[in-house]
């Protein structure tokens, strides 16, 4: 997991993002915790952060954690994809991930075969080990560090995830945590539920800034000493969201045009809609 945030660092400072929003989902919440305690709030680059059906602060049952999901489980993970991988994504996208063995739950083909096409496009060793990275890195640290506003976001019925031991200790260990936490939603939840939390006011106003609203409409004050040459890095900021995100893919159209050399461009409010498909 250090790793990712790593990586993720490195790709914000090539870029000099700042004011920068991350959100991530499941494992990639793990590296927007790592990202955001030791690279880019220590270097002044992050605004706000989304944890969505994060895996943190520690998945894995210890002794100092008791209540976590016992290494078995994980190793079963590490077994079935060994065995048989397109089989396994399969497994994994039609039951659990979706929620889709529910009784009732309304099952997508396409949502299946989506997630299967991504499986199947990665690497299997980097499959292989991102299990051990995801389920046994203790995050306590990063998650107490932690003091940019933080929106934690999941689903009471996440059979990936188990939301008492993630956003609940999440929200508790975070300085400055927003917790919202869904009756039923499973944890591929920004899929099977997109336009419940596409539609969350709290969700809208993390991915604002900076958040100065006048006249009816948000005025969005270009970074210190820009010119219309920096517009690229602003509209770069808003994709690193995307590639926090994972599946996650925020726009904000009213950032579309650039801001013509003035000292603040407008953006209607309210916002256009931030696509979670």
């Amino acid at each position: 997991m250090g790793h990712y945030a790593a990586d993720a660092s490195a790709v914000a400072e090539h870029l000099d993002l700042r004011n920068a929003v991350h959100i991530g989902h499941s494992t990639g919440g793990g590296e927007v915790a790592g990202y955001v305690a030791r690279f880019g709030q220590p270097q002044g680059r992050v605004a706000k952060a989304v944890l969505l059906s994060a895996v943190p602060p520690l998945m894995v049952k210890t002794d100092a954690n008791p209540d976590g999901t016992p290494i078995e489980v994980f190793d079963g993970f590490r077994a079935a994809p060994a065995a048989n991988r397109a089989h396994f994504f399969l497994d994994v996208a039609s039951g659990p991930f979706y929620g889709f063995n529910r009784d009732g739950a309304p099952l997508s083909e396409g949502v299946i075969r989506n997630w299967w096409r991504q499986g199947m496009m990665g690497g299997a060793n980097a499959h292989y080990e991102g299990i051990k990275a995801f389920s046994e890195t203790h995050e306590t640290e990063d998650l107490k560090a932690i003091n940019v506003p933080t929106l934690v976001l999941q689903g009471d019925d996440d059979q990936i995830v188990p939301y008492k031991d993630a956003s609940l200790l999440q929200a508790k260990l975070l300085q400055n945590a927003t917790l919202k936490v869904y009756e039923g939603f499973p944890h591929g939840m920004l899929t099977t539920r997109a336009e419940v939390i596409n539609g969350s006011a709290g969700f809208r106003a993390q991915l604002i800034w900076p958040p100065q609203v006048r006249g009816g409409g948000l005025e969005s004050p270009l970074p210190k000493g820009s010119r219309c040459s920096q517009w690229p890095r602003m509209m770069a900021a808003q994709s690193a969201v995307s590639r926090s995100a994972g599946s996650v893919r925020p726009g904000v159209s009213g950032l579309a045009d650039p801001p013509r050399c003035r000292r603040r461009s407008t953006i209607p409010s309210p916002l256009a809609d931030h696509s979670l498909r």
